[in-house]
């Protein structure tokens, strides 16, 4: 496990940028579109499918990408860290 991924825990997170979701664990999976969000998804994410700055996810899998982290939330993966940036902060 990597330093990345070891701060990570599962539970809720919120988001600290806007992200696309994904249908896998890496920018290689094509992200989601609006449609094919969960119904909860849908009511934090842009009509492009994007969930907005703010969103609190559930995160019930931490995954590693390379030197990448990733969360499996409802509606798919978003990037928890990536390229050596966070886009979460666990939420209280």
């Amino acid at each position: 496990m990597n330093i990345s991924c070891a701060n990570y825990t599962l539970g809720t997170y919120e988001l600290t940028v806007n992200l696309k979701v994904r249908m896998g664990p890496g920018t290689d999976y094509k992200a989601k579109a609006y449609s094919q969000l969960t119904t909860n998804g849908k009511a934090h994410a842009t009509s492009g499918g994007v969930l907005k700055r703010g969103t609190k996810v559930t995160v019930s899998e931490i995954i590693r990408n390379g030197d990448d982290t990733w969360g499996k939330i409802p509606s798919g993966y978003i990037a928890l860290n990536y390229g050596g940036k966070n886009y979460v902060n666990k939420a209280i």
